[in-house]
């Protein structure tokens, strides 16, 4: 049997208030004394356990809740540009994915985050997408108000510069393609500067989460590697 409806329920309450009502005047007509304990022990328990449902029902409501937003959407540069270096750039991943997600519950950005971050593992395709996300930013933040000069084209020459840097040139060369991450900084300058206007009920995180100090301490432990390899003759 499926759960009355609070609406339903609360008109069982005010019915079974008016049965108790009748039948109060009906004994006070009758002048009986003994008829009068059967209706109202039968009222209460009808009503206790409307009540109690009435009460599940609420705390149902409340734990299905959303949690309150605490911080803003804003992050420190450097905890990108940590996060970045100690995840060998893979959290700039995450980072694009983030800033679709938020733009998109923020502003009504009629896009699919988890595809469009699928999608930056497309040639071509993954470079369109960043350009995209950086002009995005760019045209919200100049409409909140902020500064927005960045060029999106540039940025993203210096990304693809830096990545093919990471890609082919040799040791300890490539270490110059984490400079890739510089670009970001400039967009999410911008972005913390959007989200300080947008969101001034927030406050802003300045420490890290515990899942970003557990990527933190797993590529810590990569890069000891990396740095002892360096250093191992072949």
């Amino acid at each position: 049997m499926e759960k009355n409806t609070t609406h339903e329920l609360y008109e069982q309450v005010a019915g079974k208030e008016n049965e108790q009502i009748n039948s109060m005047e009906n004994i006070t007509k009758c002048g009986g004394e003994q008829e009068k304990s059967e209706p109202n022990i039968t009222f209460a328990r009808d009503l206790t356990e409307i009540k109690k449902e009435l009460n599940s029902q609420s705390t149902d409501t409340r734990s299905q809740q959303p949690p309150l937003q605490e911080f803003s959407n804003a992050q420190p540069i450097w905890h990108l540009v940590l996060l970045s270096i100690a995840t060998f750039s893979f959290y700039e991943i995450y980072w694009f994915y983030r800033n679709w997600k938020h733009l998109k519950a923020h502003v009504g950005l009629d896009i699919s985050p988890g595809w469009r971050t699928v999608g930056l593992f497309v040639p071509l395709v993954g470079l369109v997408l960043e350009y995209d996300q950086f002009n995005d930013i760019r045209k919200y933040a100049r409409n909140a108000g902020c500064m927005a000069d960045y060029s999106p084209g540039l940025l993203l020459s210096i990304v693809i510069i830096c990545n093919v840097i990471a890609l082919h040139a040799p040791d300890p060369y490539w270490l110059i393609g984490f400079l890739g991450v510089l670009p970001l900084t400039v967009v999410q300058a911008v972005l913390n500067s959007y989200w300080e206007k947008e969101q001034q009920e927030f406050k802003e995180r300045t420490s890290f989460s515990w899942k970003q100090i557990i990527l933190l301490i797993i590529g810590g432990l990569f890069w000891a590697l990396v740095i002892i390899s360096m250093f191992i003759p072949e």
